[in-house]
């Protein structure tokens, strides 16, 4: 099952720190070490329950914001105008 958990520190140096962890657990409810993998329908689920979660919604909206920064920024560099997105 895919997961996403937003992990909050309270303890430690890192205290009072948030972090999201992009997971996804076997079919017997055991943590997995691998990279995480969605197929459609998982992603689907993941976006409704995302709507459940206001503040780990906006941390992976975050990420995905940046994601698109850099994406913008590797077609910039490989443009041959050299022109700005």
């Amino acid at each position: 099952m895919p997961t996403l958990q937003l992990l909050k520190y309270t303890e430690g140096e890192a205290a009072g720190n948030v972090s999201v962890r992009f997971c996804h657990y076997g079919h017997a409810g055991n943590f997995r070490r691998s990279p995480l993998m969605m197929s459609p329908d998982e992603i689907d689920m993941m976006r409704d329950a995302l709507h459940e979660t206001p503040e780990l919604q906006e941390l992976v909206e975050e990420v995905v914001r940046l994601q698109l920064r850099v994406a913008d920024l590797v077609r910039f560099i490989e443009s041959e105008e050299g022109e700005a997105p």
